[in-house]
């Protein structure tokens, strides 16, 4: 017969073997598993080091606030009035990008003409010609060796008007290759009816001057709220000049006064005001058409105020 005590005894010694390979082949999963884990965090670890010293050699761009033309910052309160809308031109944008990114501001259309009334003369741009850079905006005023000017004129969204207005901007015009030259008629400030009911409420043009003249004084054409259209001019001791910058503020309180200072200097009042909303539009459009020619209009930073 069998000896079936040895057999026993041998199977139960090989399933003694068996319990311990199990045990061994856990210990090795349970040993794999956390070398993998610690092969895992260190490969995290080495990832989130190489991202930090990525960050220390590469730290992001510091968000400067933008450098204002010296003498002429902006305020930051005027007292009695209230600030509505204040641009000093912190994003860049390339021609053709300024609607986009400015998208308080309007534009007459392009393809409009200006106020020549002649479509073969000079034309409405757009935004296409205006761009920011070195925090200012530039409008880039041009004419071709044949063909029309391109002109641009632009407005702060303001919905309804302003009632009692307080306007502020600081500006400048730049000829290409630094010598004046004619061709552009430019009023950076004029005031125009909301109700487009013109001249019987009135136009303030501030101020209002032609291109290629640097010695010529800055002028105020104003035209009285009456429906006659009547009109005054006053002129400023300062000059348009090539490259020189100038701050402009006017404030009109309605139906009684309307103030201007140029540079710091308050150089004139009048009376007869609109009592009606105006809007700000910045209208620089075709002088004497000299082709070949081009002006850059230079922003520093445009306030409006109400109250």
């Amino acid at each position: 017969m069998p000896d079936t005590r040895g057999l026993l005894l041998a199977a139960n010694a090989t399933l003694a073997d068996m319990d311990a390979q199990d045990v061994h082949i856990n210990a090795l999963t349970t040993a794999n598993g956390t070398l993998q884990a610690w092969h895992d965090q260190a490969l995290l670890d080495e990832a989130a080091l190489r991202a930090e010293i990525f960050a220390l050699k590469n730290p992001p761009p510091v968000a400067l606030p933008p450098v204002h033309v010296s003498g002429f910052e902006p305020p930051a309160t005027v007292a009695g009035w209230t600030e509505v809308f204040f641009e000093d031109f912190k994003t860049p944008a390339a021609e053709g990008q300024f609607g986009g990114l400015y998208p308080r501001w309007g534009a007459y259309a392009k393809g409009w003409p200006d106020t020549k009334k002649n479509t073969v003369q000079a034309q409405y741009s757009g935004f296409d010609f205006c761009s920011v850079a070195d925090d200012r905006l530039k409008v880039r005023l041009w004419t071709p060796a044949s063909g029309f000017a391109r002109v641009t004129a632009l407005s702060p969204n303001l919905g309804a008007g302003i009632l009692n207005h307080r306007m502020e901007f600081v500006w400048r015009v730049v000829s290409k290759g630094g010598t004046p030259v004619k061709g552009y008629h430019l009023i950076p400030g004029m005031e125009w009816p909301k109700d487009e009911l013109w001249p019987a409420h009135g136009e303030s043009d501030f101020c209002e001057n032609d291109t290629g003249n640097p010695n010529d004084p800055l002028q105020i054409w104003y035209h009285r709220a009456d429906v006659n259209g009547s009109k005054e001019q006053f002129l400023a001791k300062a000059k348009l000049g090539e490259g020189v910058w100038h701050r402009m503020v006017m404030e009109r309180v309605a139906g009684k006064t309307m103030d201007y200072w140029i540079d710091g200097e308050h150089f004139q009042s009048t009376t007869m005001v609109p009592a009606t909303p105006q809007r700000w539009v910045v209208q620089l459009e075709s002088g004497v058409i000299t082709p070949n020619t081009e002006v850059t209009v230079e922003f520093d930073w445009v306030k409006q105020w109400q109250k």
